[in-house]
């Protein structure tokens, strides 16, 4: 099962995605095919909406503005 996770921002070699959880931390992130692009590396926000920083492992076309990561 994936979990789907918005892109709130997109910052070059690293983007900021929304709706994670502190379980997130250090998971691998997925394009819609499967391809591992990167990995969550912090958790910013507030608790009330929290994101994440997922800092990529290689070049990422953002334009379906949604990564996933599986449980």
């Amino acid at each position: 099962m994936q979990l789907a996770l918005t892109i709130f921002h997109d910052l070059g070699n690293e983007f900021v995605v929304t709706d994670v959880t502190q379980d997130m931390m250090n998971r691998a992130v997925f394009d819609n095919r499967g391809n591992k692009v990167g990995r969550v590396v912090r958790i910013i926000g507030t608790p009330e909406q929290p994101m994440g920083v997922v800092v990529l492992s290689k070049k990422f076309d953002s334009d379906d503005k949604r990564v996933f990561v599986r449980n």
